[in-house]
């Protein structure tokens, strides 16, 4: 059974593409290239705003504002089309991309900005090289104060932290905490230092602290957070010291 999608109220995302069974998706810079010109003409066709992005080797990174809900056909849109451009450049048969996109909804600021920075500092994190050595990410729209390309909306983010400066001041001192993408089956072999960064991202190292001592209603929203984003009741109760009922017991209540 599938699981729906879950909608964003303020109609931001972060979107992963993925390799179908972790495959390869670029294998040059032409492919990227037309990956980027096939994101145009996505936006071209719907009102999606990209406001970060980064192309990776088997997989892309979107920051995405999705004010009329089309993200489900603008990501149908784009990944078929580069699907039968790659299928038919390289001679292959059979999917490109994994069956369905991942999506994760972003509801306050902090989270936004945080999953920009995260968005970027995946080579790095890689292994690959800096986020401002990267060429295929928007980090260089940012750090110009121009648009790098048609497809990178900078302005929301840059006047959050107040233009360039203010962008570089941000990705240089604030880690990279937004959540990143992962399967189901990896979920229960997140270590303790990947998932309290996590967990730090989406909640803040305050709430984990503290929310041991709140009272339930203002417990609730915390965990139910923290474990939409993937982490395990088992996570949850060593990240915060809180005990499996109470864990369980703000997983049930709805109220």
């Amino acid at each position: 059974m599938t699981t729906p999608r879950r909608l964003a109220e303020s109609g931001f995302y972060h979107v992963v593409l993925k390799g179908n069974a972790g495959q390869l998706i670029f294998e040059g810079d032409s492919d990227r290239l037309r990956f980027i010109s096939f994101l145009e003409k996505t936006k071209e066709r719907y009102p999606l705003r990209v406001h970060a992005w980064c192309l990776m080797s088997n997989h892309v990174h979107l920051l995405v504002e999705d004010a009329e809900r089309c993200l489900a056909q603008s990501m149908d849109l784009l990944a078929g089309n580069y699907a039968k451009y790659f299928n038919r450049r390289t001679g292959r048969t059979g999917a490109v991309f994994s069956r369905s996109f991942w999506s994760e909804p972003i509801e306050d600021e902090s989270y936004l900005l945080s999953t920009m920075n995260y968005i970027h500092n995946n080579p790095q994190a890689a292994g690959i090289c800096s986020a401002d050595a990267y060429r295929w990410s928007s980090y260089r729209a940012y750090a110009l104060g121009s648009q790098h390309s048609r497809v990178t909306d900078t302005s929301l983010l840059l006047g959050m932290l107040g233009g360039t400066e203010g962008f570089k001041e941000f990705s240089e001192n604030h880690p990279s905490q937004a959540v990143p993408f992962f399967g189901s089956k990896l979920r229960n072999h997140l270590n303790d230092d990947e998932a309290f960064a996590i967990a730090r991202g989406l909640v803040g190292k305050h709430a984990l602290d503290n929310v041991k001592g709140y009272a339930p209603q203002d417990r609730r929203p915390i965990i139910q957070k923290l474990l939409r984003s993937g982490l395990t009741s088992r996570h949850v109760q060593r990240l915060t010291g809180l005990s499996s009922s109470q864990i369980q017991s703000a997983k049930t209540d709805s109220h």
